[in-house]
């Protein structure tokens, strides 16, 4: 019972990891499922989009912003373009922008975090019933981002986001029933009902709990049917699954394929584990020029492991293709950087300490100084920031 609660607790961790990808997936989810323009996409949805600026029904400017924040399909991604266009919709007295421009200071996409002002933002948009902007505000009391961390605060804006038509806010709903008040079979069915209205999401989450609980070959079934709808998490599980053996026989045309439909999807882990695959040439294909161009579109969009992976190559592997030069290296520094703070995730910041002190030459008052000033800047807890130096000096032994 201790092993599945600690399984249990681990994937809510990863959610808690995820949910800013979530939010842009949630987004993506909505557009696919509205009538009019959604099913467009790249060019195509720019132009319809670009025509109705003046619909009443929805906010063209919004959805511009977000093709241009997220970059898929063929829309060059162009952060400082997304906020000109959230601004415009603001303006012309759009609400859903008044939540993306709160995304955009929350990620510090093209501006300067701030989430004191993503808050604001957030709470002016909730306050005219939009359930975007109430699941932000879940998040930031789930993560604890300028506000004190709180579960029971968290629950409620994530039940006023569901009841405002929010649908992942639904999914996230099922999470805090399993894994908060331990009520497994309401979380079930509470991910099996957002499944059955077409919520794609929910299929990730069920595949998920069931990997944990029962084993790959039950998660598969939920996996497969959020992959075939097209839902991105779901194509990178598939594609992991076959890349590994997990539940499946393993097969490398099934895995590329998935992972490559899962990366187009923008699916950050799918891209990492293809680019890992190219670059290594396993299965006898080598292709590291690909395998750039995955872990750095990862990267941009502020994946972790992509970021790291990126400064690794560029500082210390030149043979790599990744040129080591002082500019490059003091790249590779600001990467480290992103990667240290990226969903505020312990693991990450013991590792990329690790990468600083050896690859970069920092030592450790170096080290201590960033962290400090991660605290500072409320990244990370005082008690955070603590277990990280205690981490480094158990494990990496920094002079």
């Amino acid at each position: 019972m201790k092993k599945r609660l600690e399984k249990r607790n681990m994937k809510r961790l990863f959610s808690v990891l995820l949910i800013f990808s979530l939010f842009i997936s949630g987004s993506l989810t909505a557009l696919a499922e509205a009538d009019d323009g959604e099913n467009l996409k790249g060019e195509a949805a720019l132009a319809y989009y670009s025509d109705h600026l003046d619909d009443p029904d929805i906010d063209a400017y919004e959805k511009i912003g977000t093709l241009y924040r997220e970059g898929l399909d063929g829309i060059p991604r162009n952060y400082q373009t997304a906020i000109e266009w959230y601004q415009k919709g603001i303006e012309a007295g759009k609400v859903p922008s008044i939540a993306g421009l709160g995304y955009m200071y929350m990620r510090g996409f093209g501006i300067i975090r701030d989430y004191q002002k993503a808050l604001e933002l957030f709470q002016q948009a909730a306050g005219q019933d939009d359930g975007q902007a109430m699941y932000l505000i879940g998040t930031l009391y789930e993560l604890g981002l300028n506000v004190d961390k709180n579960d029971e605060t968290a629950l409620e804006w994530y039940q006023k986001a569901a009841d405002a038509g929010y649908d992942f806010a639904r999914v996230k709903l099922g999470e805090y029933a399993i894994y908060i008040a331990g009520d497994v079979e309401k979380g079930l069915e509470l991910y099996q009902k957002a499944a059955d209205d077409g919520i794609m999401e929910a299929y990730w989450f069920l595949g998920d709990y069931y990997a944990l609980e029962e084993g790959d070959a039950a998660a598969k079934l939920y996996y497969m049917q959020g992959a075939e709808l097209g839902e991105k998490n779901c194509l990178g599980k598939v594609g992991c699954m076959y890349s590994y053996g997990y539940g499946v026989q393993s097969s490398y045309t099934q895995a590329v394929d998935w992972l490559t439909k899962g990366s187009e999807h923008g699916d950050l882990p799918s891209m990492c584990v293809l680019a890992d695959k190219y670059f290594v040439g396993e299965f006898g294909i080598s292709k590291p020029e690909r395998a750039k161009i995955l872990y750095t579109e990862a990267a941009a969009r502020g994946e972790a492991y992509a970021l790291r992976t990126v400064a690794y190559r560029m500082d210390a592997k030149p043979s790599t293709g990744y040129d080591q030069t002082k500019d490059e290296t003091t790249r590779a520094l600001e990467l480290y950087g992103k990667a240290l703070v990226c969903f505020r995730d312990e693991q990450n910041k013991v590792e990329n300490a690790w990468h600083y002190h050896t690859y970069c030459s920092w030592d450790t008052d170096q080290l201590m100084e960033y962290i400090d000033g991660m605290v500072v800047n409320h990244v990370c807890t005082r008690e955070e920031s603590d277990a990280v130096i205690n981490e480094q000096v158990e494990n990496f032994r920094l002079d």
